[in-house]
């Protein structure tokens, strides 16, 4: 899906304030997957963080309503047990909502700029618990927000996947729209995965881009 607007410079956008009571606990703040029990349509029964923890929620209920199974989330939070165990119940601080993506297919790389950005990190989760698995991106690229920027993750039907190791190649496709590259903003998107990147015998994923820095690395390894 192509992204008309300046890359939001936050990890997520905040659908819940923080609370103002102040708490003793230690914080934490992930990512997490909102999955719904069957129908998978209906209410999310509970979340699943990245690191593959079962989360039920002791509160922020109205919040979690608006959610949807697949969804994915920011959310920081506290244990009221003080033991992290799986599953775990917590007392949410916070949830935001991640913009997700979909992987765009072409035979014709061609034709789609390739403008400097720098993948800062990316991972995969889901498949345990009933959460979808996912490609989570983070980054960093060089705009003034005059101009509206559009990123792709794009997936070369023309080439050889997966490669003789096994990684599936991925290439991310920026567009500055000739915004002027005065300030450095972040960015993150998600991505659900096809079973046909994560088909047995598939390590992982290979994303290439353009980085910022000439001399950089232009590649970031996913392995599942």
């Amino acid at each position: 899906m192509r992204k008309t607007a300046v890359l939001s410079t936050a990890a997520a956008l905040l659908i819940a304030a923080a609370s103002c009571t102040v708490k003793s606990e230690p914080q934490y703040a992930t990512y997490m997957t909102a999955v719904s029990e069957e129908p998978c349509d209906g209410a999310v029964s509970y979340l699943v963080t990245d690191d593959s923890v079962k989360v039920y929620p002791a509160n922020f209920f109205q919040t979690i309503s608006t959610l949807r199974n697949n969804q994915r989330v920011f959310a920081s939070f506290t244990i009221p047990s003080g033991k992290i165990t799986d599953p775990v119940e917590v007392e949410f601080s916070s949830i935001g909502v991640l913009e997700k993506d979909t992987i765009f297919t072409t035979q014709d790389m061609a034709t789609m700029k390739n403008d400097r950005m720098t993948v800062t990190s990316a991972w995969h989760s889901g498949g345990i618990y009933g959460a979808g698995r996912f490609l989570t991106m983070t980054f960093k690229y060089m705009g003034s927000g005059y101009s509206g920027h559009t990123m792709h993750l794009v997936d070369d039907i023309s080439a050889d996947n997966p490669d003789q190791q096994g990684y599936w190649h991925l290439h991310v496709r920026h567009d500055t729209n000739n915004d002027p590259e005065l300030n450095t903003y972040s960015g993150i998107l998600t991505y659900p995965l096809d079973d046909k990147y994560t088909a047995p015998g598939i390590k992982g994923l290979i994303i290439e881009f353009s980085p910022l820095t000439p001399s950089a690395d232009s590649t970031v390894v996913v392995n599942y």
